[in-house]
């Protein structure tokens, strides 16, 4: 996946990995390799840059489930109304 810089050139790559411990078996861990495009260096520095990458390892966390929706008590009270007395 290309990274852009806000000008919309790409200045680098970022290619994500999935630890498996078998072929059908993916864990929760992450890999996100970060890679810079070699045009956006100066030309005496390409040689070094295109040897280096920045990782990030992480634990994918579980999703927790969307809040379901509740009405205030307040709400409730209101559509009860109030009595009125003769």
């Amino acid at each position: 996946m290309a990274i852009y810089n806000e000008d919309g050139q790409i200045i680098g790559y970022k290619t994500r990995y999935v630890f498996c411990c078998s072929k059908n078996d993916e864990t929760s861990w992450r890999m996100d390799e970060f890679t810079v495009n070699p045009e956006t260096i100066p030309a005496n520095a390409r040689d070094q840059i295109k040897e280096t990458v920045a990782c990030r390892i992480r634990v994918k966390q579980a999703k927790t489930p969307e809040r379901p929706f509740f009405e205030s008590e307040e709400s409730e009270e209101e559509d009860e109304g109030s009595e009125i007395e003769e």
